[in-house]
């Protein structure tokens, strides 16, 4: 008898994260929503795949896929091929996925028949507690993002707006939101807490040079494509900025 299809589907890229993604994978258990974790292994050389193999045999929900090295897009792009699950979302290898985060976007997605996604808030952290719970850093309060793990999207809608750019190694979320920015795709913006993002010395956003020149190609294809489009007008974004209730934009 064939396995039932899950509700969701998060997909986790991964590349040399042996001490980090099994919390990632954890974090992403703790829901009550029927799910499989999707880990796109991308050519580690540590332990990584053989950490999470060992995982995939105890538990059935969670998929390892493995792939020579091409970068988060292109792996992201594999694990999103793969999904089964009616909402897709996504983790990174060295972030926390919040409590409650899938519960809640899927509950408001099914609330709002014409949402594509419902975007959630990032807060920074760089500690734990005792209990394994993070500890939020002042310096980085949470933040409205154009950050993939913070969002539940509807899968085939992600879908249809294409994969995400493989060449971009920085910033190709950014460059899938401004995408739907330009469509004028429904989102939700929630206030809630949906990502927490661990600060640590091999984060990749440390490489300020090659982040910095990822934002800056994202919003020169943005710019191109909607003069091609013929569109003159700013968009409306959320990037940066705190949300304090519930919000529609788009559409």
């Amino acid at each position: 008898m064939p396995a039932p299809f899950p509700q969701a589907s998060v997909v986790i890229p991964v590349h040399n994260r042996e001490q980090l993604v099994v919390d990632a994978i954890s974090s992403v258990r703790q829901t009550t929503v029927d799910v499989e974790i999707i880990v796109v292994d991308d050519g580690s050389d540590d332990h990584t795949a053989r950490i999470v193999g060992d995982m995939a045999l105890r538990d059935p929900s969670v998929r390892l896929l493995r792939q020579p090295r091409s970068g988060p897009a292109a792996a992201r792009n594999a694990g999103v091929a793969s999904a089964r699950g009616e909402f897709l979302s996504f983790a990174d290898s060295d972030d926390l996925c919040a409590p409650g985060k899938l519960e809640r976007q899927i509950c408001k997605l099914e609330d709002h028949p014409e949402l594509v996604a419902v975007v959630g808030a990032v807060a920074g952290f760089k500690s734990l507690d005792g209990q394994g719970n993070p500890l939020c850093d002042p310096e980085h309060p949470r933040r409205h993002n154009a950050a993939l793990q913070a969002a539940t999207f509807r899968t085939e809608r992600f879908r249809g707006y294409g994969e995400l750019a493989r060449e971009m190694r920085f910033a190709e979320d950014v460059d899938y939101f401004l995408r739907l920015l330009e469509a004028d795709a429904p989102l939700l913006l929630e206030p809630e807490i949906a990502c927490m993002y661990r600060f640590h010395e091999h984060n990749m956003t440390r490489r300020l040079d090659e982040r910095n020149q990822g934002y800056v190609r994202a919003y020169a294809r943005s710019l191109a494509r909607r003069r091609q489009a013929g569109r003159s007008g700013p968009l409306r974004s959320f990037f940066n900025q705190v949300i304090q209730r519930d919000m529609i934009i788009g559409g």
